[in-house]
């Protein structure tokens, strides 16, 4: 928590300029039809048309399979405009299974033109060892959002116009954890 990891993804965003839609998860999600009436509410913001199907699942009384759902889900990205974000904020709050099973799902036949963003505090319980060994997954972990003693000499001369000792700046990375922002 506190590291930056939404903001690092939403400035990101920003700069590529591609559409994307933001679900930001809660405890709620971990039902099945609400985490799909969000994901439906947040890709009707990009393509009205598209989601007919998954819509329709999450009114009617009674859910297809993880598979089933996934496949849908799968779809209806896939038919939408290439470089698609779809991204799962607070993904660690999910601990419905199914859930999970749908989103292993999703994750192994995701289409290779758009992307899709896991933003968690912990590992995701998914199968993503495939993906890794195939480059088709790429990690950004604490380590990677720290500062380190020569990114805070730079940001003391970005910042004050002035360089600060070596001993200070382990002082700071040492007070801060890294995160100095």
């Amino acid at each position: 928590a506190g590291y930056g990891k939404s903001v690092f993804v939403s400035q990101w965003l920003d700069r590529v300029g591609n559409p994307y839609c933001w679900i930001s998860l809660e405890d709620d999600c971990n039902d099945v039809r609400i985490f799909l009436n969000y994901l439906v509410e947040s890709l009707k913001n990009l393509d009205q048309a598209g989601i007919t199907e998954l819509e329709s699942f999450g009114r009617s009384s009674v859910l297809p399979q993880s598979k089933e759902l996934a496949k849908s889900i799968v779809n209806c990205i896939h038919n939408m405009q290439d470089g698609l974000y779809v991204i799962l904020d607070d993904y660690h709050l999910i601990s419905n299974q199914e859930i999970h099973r749908v989103v292993n799902e999703v994750v192994r036949h995701y289409p290779e033109q758009h992307k899709l963003i896991l933003i968690s505090r912990n590992d995701p319980p998914l199968n993503l060892r495939r993906l890794s060994a195939y480059q088709g997954i790429h990690e950004i972990r604490m380590v990677d959002l720290m500062f380190t003693v020569e990114e805070i000499m730079a940001l003391s001369m970005a910042q004050l116009q002035q360089s600060i000792p070596l001993e200070i700046a382990k002082g700071i990375l040492e007070q801060t954890e890294g995160w100095v922002v």
